[in-house]
């Protein structure tokens, strides 16, 4: 049986991660981190996450290539793009791709938590 991870963040920036995991945790849900998109590809294959808050502008592959890697092994994860470089052509191409939302670093948890509420229910 999968794990009942609820939240994955995969971000080059460790502390964005800690954040994020502190925050989420402290709300209940179960948080998984990952600071590169080989160790997402990893971690998905292994948990079952229902929701993805990946970074854009990452080494080695943007969070776009890996949220269609992440989909071809796991096709009901629902997952944010978040980025302070995300222009509005990546926005519409990452809407287009199947993200739930994009949302400008810092993120705004107002923005971000309806969807977590939507997707994992109330911890």
């Amino acid at each position: 049986m999968l794990g009942a991870h609820d939240v994955l963040v995969v971000d080059d920036d460790k502390e964005t991660c800690a954040n994020f995991s502190d925050i989420f945790t402290d709300m209940g849900y179960e948080v998984a981190v990952a600071y590169d998109p080989e160790s997402a590809l990893r971690i998905v294959g292994q948990n079952g996450h229902r929701l993805g808050l990946l970074d854009y502008k990452m080494p080695l592959m943007s969070g776009l290539d890996l949220f269609r890697q992440l989909r071809q092994i796991r096709q009901e994860l629902i997952c944010v793009l978040g980025s302070a470089f995300v222009s509005g052509e990546v926005a519409e191409a990452a809407m287009a791709e199947g993200f739930r939302a994009v949302l400008p670093k810092p993120v705004d948890f107002g923005k971000l938590m309806p969807i977590v509420q939507e997707v994992l229910g109330s911890a």
